[in-house]
């Protein structure tokens, strides 16, 4: 990638979590204290508020979000503090729920009539949001199971069941949201570990971290069958994770990378394995690119309905994959960086970080000043130019 396109790339937002509703996407955006809505129509993107008590500049101090009826949860970074934040959609309107330390994304949030259940996994727990009183209990496992996330796997849900396979002590627990109890079930013993798992007539569909598709039978215990990965998917990085996210769509086994340089699309009835490339998400093994929030391949997965939307560590792009037709749209925003009429951020704090800024900031500067925007100092910043216009408009 040339320093030209590396620097647009960088000038992209970015975030780790988002609500898709037909056509709009909403998230919290890394690098400014800003709740974003996107139309994906025209890939627009504007800030619909700010978070309280946060610095314009604060990088990543929300990752999860969740929406409930009319309101919006968010997940503290555990730099920020801890908690859940709730914004109220229709008075426009931030308060903190709980200060208990839940984090999550929302993969690991699941609705049951009127109350929330979110997978905590860092503990063997579970947080029950109600939103008839506004309450938060745990509840929380009789052994403790795990002291690192990393060794939990891809929460799925069946039903009123969560089930949360547990990679250290080899398990996957199952919660029951109708009666609130645990059972678990012990993995076999040719499954070492579990990072996705999907499930499809009778049988759970497992990758851990060796090269192969698993088929579990978890009433009986036994693994029907299991499949190699295709020689031409390699690891692009040092992790032994291959896959993170997994769905199963009319007998078609999707798998969305961690560390794996490649989409896998497998096919229960022919048996048909086969990458699905993406052009310009091409991997190099230990090459890394400048201003990459994460390794992980695709950290934000999101589906709705037959559409499946996942964000890009490489090249901040947001792609739409249609299941039925497995067409492919890209989303490239941009961002309107005014906000209640104003330039947005004000710079009460610093300049803002020449990463930080956007192509809008650019083109708002040239409207203010004409086309004479020119840098006549080598040792003076676009930053500190911008900051200079502002002060003068």
């Amino acid at each position: 990638m040339g320093r030209d396109t590396n620097k647009q790339r960088m000038c992209l937002p970015f975030f780790y979590d988002c609500i898709i509703e037909k056509n709009t996407i909403y998230f919290p955006m890394a690098n400014y204290n800003a709740m974003c809505k996107a139309d994906l129509e025209n890939n627009e993107v504007d800030i619909i508020d700010i978070f309280p008590n946060i610095a314009s500049d604060e990088s990543t101090a929300y990752t999860g979000m969740f929406k409930y009826k009319n309101y919006f949860l968010f997940s503290q970074h555990p730099k920020i503090g801890t908690g859940i934040l709730v914004y109220n959609i229709i008075e426009s309107k931030f308060s903190m729920l709980t200060s208990k330390d839940v984090r999550f994304y929302a993969n690991d949030v699941f609705t049951f009539g009127e109350a929330l259940y979110i997978v905590s996994k860092a503990k063997a727990e579970i947080y029950k949001v109600d939103f008839t009183d506004f309450s938060v209990k745990r509840i929380e496992y009789k052994i403790r199971l795990v002291e690192n996330e990393t060794n939990v796997g891809e929460v799925v849900r069946k039903g009123n069941y969560i089930f949360i396979p547990f990679n250290t002590n080899r398990i996957v627990l199952v919660f029951d949201m109708l009666t609130e109890t645990f059972r678990f079930y012990q993995f076999p013993e040719n499954i070492p570990v579990i990072t996705t798992m999907s499930f499809f007539d009778d049988n759970w569909w497992i990758t851990g971290v060796d090269k192969k598709i698993y088929v579990w039978n978890m009433e009986e215990n036994t693994i029907s069958e299991n499949i190699d990965f295709p020689c031409n998917i390699k690891l692009f990085y040092s992790g032994e994770t291959w896959f993170g996210n997994s769905f199963i769509y009319k007998n078609i086994l999707w798998l969305f990378p961690v560390y794996a340089d490649g989409i896998l699309k497998y096919n229960i009835l022919t048996k048909k394995l086969e990458k699905f490339d993406i052009p310009g998400e091409e991997e190099m093994e230990g090459v890394l690119e400048d201003g990459r929030f994460f390794v992980s391949k695709y950290g934000m997965v999101r589906r709705l309905n037959s559409e499946v939307f996942f964000l890009s560590s490489k090249t901040r792009i947001l792609y739409e994959l249609n299941l039925e037709t497995n067409d492919i749209q890209s989303h490239i925003f941009k961002v309107n960086n005014i906000y209640n009429g104003k330039l947005y951020p004000d710079n009460a704090n610093r300049i803002v970080a020449e990463s930080y800024y956007t192509q809008g900031i650019r083109n708002l500067m040239h409207i203010q000043k004409g086309n004479n925007l020119i840098i006549e100092k080598k040792d003076v910043s676009v930053g500190e130019v911008i900051y200079n216009c502002m002060k003068e408009t």
